[in-house]
């Protein structure tokens, strides 16, 4: 299609209320990634750490568990094995 004219143009506009709304919108996800950070520390403590003190009792539970059989094991071997 062949250009008949050309037409330039000024778009003046207020971007006050623009301007407000980004920064209201900035505050508003640095609150949230404060909070979200804060809950990450929050399950931290109050999840992972418990989480991770029941599998060192589990370890320690197994291990103590395959010493007392060996006990056991060695102590009703017949003589003649011992």
């Amino acid at each position: 299609m062949p250009t008949i004219a050309t037409l330039a143009a000024e778009i003046i506009a207020d971007t006050t209320g623009l301007v407000a709304g980004c920064r209201e919108a900035e505050g508003t996800l640095q609150q949230t990634a404060s909070r979200m950070e804060g809950l990450g520390k929050t399950l931290s403590v109050g999840l992972t750490t418990p989480i991770v003190g029941l599998g060192l009792a589990a370890i320690q539970a197994a291990t103590h568990f395959a010493t007392a059989m060996r006990q056991v094991q060695a102590s009703t071997r017949p003589a003649a094995w011992r």
